[in-house]
């Protein structure tokens, strides 16, 4: 028979041949085996764990169980990786297949010189380990910097350590061969309810404001002469602000304040000529005026000597007004002046900065500018003022 027909023959015989269950993974492992020895031989460790891998691979997902062999030569590249503790567990998967003396020698050596640790740092700063004294032997020391870079990558570290004295973070430990595991887990440090000092306010002390104010109210939603919803055009004046609180510091920067007081506004009446203009006759009419009280509760910043502020207010009160209705606005009269008095109740919010000038006492002493903007529904409400402030005094830094 000539050479092609026997391939052919053989070609043919294994094509037919039937292929049992496990017949794939027993020549896969013989395979990577052979592959070991060959890699071993020529020091091609790297190569070696490559294929253990593979082979752990076949054993826990198709139940291929591995050899002695396998595992020795899985130890022999572990080491060369340096990986102390994968040394130590294939060794012991050896010594259950075959206690060959070897297997038993290299195990009582490990013993005899590593211990075992649990350490893990839960700090929020970084924290290093570190050996007393660096050992000689090149697999020692390669099982120490493996733990050091696990530690750097993830804070822990849990396996085998050479014998002897290490710090971890600002903690000492010490490694004793075949004793005990030695655990150490590092945390941030927090006062027990005990040891915690008290809350203190930075500051605290009253406050009070005055000064002349500007006060503008807009033009309603909807302008009515009806009686039950008289709603004149917008108006403004001026007029003064007074408040009087209690401002508390939270801390060196930050703080709130409670404040009630008054706000009024005056503006003139209805003019002569306006109402000899439209009427045809003189007319004396009281002038406009907006009486209000607020509240006004606020957080506050510092920055030195300037103050910032702001925070909702809310303002009850009275005001009166007289108007001219224009021509064609359905107001019950021609060439009339329509007053009223009504009770305003408004919602906003207010803010503004103040400079600190002097200090009198615990308190100092201010130039305020404060504004704000309220709305009763109908119209919105917007004053300034420029005043005099008088506050608790900010702590001196030591």
């Amino acid at each position: 028979m000539s050479p092609s027909a026997r391939i052919l023959a053989l070609a043919a015989l294994l094509i037919t041949s039937p292929v049992y269950a496990g017949e794939v993974e027993d020549a896969e492992h013989i395979r990577l085996t052979e592959e070991m020895r060959r890699l071993s031989k020529r020091n091609a460790w790297k190569g070696v764990e490559a294929a253990y891998i593979e082979l752990e691979v076949l054993r826990d997902k198709r139940e291929v169980p591995l050899t002695y062999e396998d595992y020795w030569l899985g130890a022999q590249s572990a080491r060369a990786m340096g990986d102390i503790n994968a040394v130590y567990r294939r060794l012991k998967l050896a010594a259950k297949t075959d206690g060959t003396r070897e297997v038993i020698e290299w195990l009582s050596d490990l013993d005899g010189n590593y211990g075992q640790v649990d350490i893990v740092s839960r700090k929020k700063e970084d924290v290093t380990l570190a050996p007393a004294a660096m050992p000689f032997a090149p697999d020692q020391r390669a099982a120490i910097e493996a733990a050091q870079a696990q530690v750097v990558a993830e804070g822990k570290y849990q396996g085998l350590l050479p014998k002897g004295d290490y710090s971890f973070g600002p903690e000492a430990l010490t490694v004793v061969a075949g004793g005990d595991l030695v655990e150490l887990v590092l945390v941030d440090e927090r006062p027990s309810k005990e040891e915690r000092e008290p809350f203190e306010l930075a500051y605290i002390g009253p406050r009070a404001t005055i000064g002349p104010a500007f006060t503008a109210a807009g033009e309603p939603s909807t302008v009515s002469w009806e009686a039950d919803g008289f709603q004149p055009h917008g108006f403004s004046g001026a007029g003064a602000r007074l408040g009087v609180g209690l401002e508390a510091g939270l801390g060196e920067k930050l703080g709130v304040l409670a404040e009630v007081g008054y706000h009024g506004g005056f503006g003139s009446a209805v003019s002569d000529e306006d109402l000899n203009a439209s009427a045809g006759s003189p007319y004396e009419l009281a002038a406009r005026k907006l009486n209000t009280g607020y509240g006004w509760l606020a957080g506050e910043l510092r920055l030195g000597r300037l103050w910032l502020n702001a925070g909702p207010i809310w303002s009850v009160g009275s005001a009166y007004t007289s108007d001219i209705p224009a021509a064609g606005e359905g107001a019950p009269c021609v060439n009339c002046v329509v007053a009223a008095r009504g009770t305003i109740m408004a919602a906003g919010g207010a803010g503004g900065a103040a400079f600190a000038l002097t200090d009198i006492g615990n308190l100092s002493g201010a130039l305020s500018l404060l504004g704000g903007a309220q709305s009763d529904g109908s119209r919105l409400y917007t004053w300034g003022q420029l005043g005099f402030t008088l506050a608790p005094a900010s702590p001196k830094s030591e």
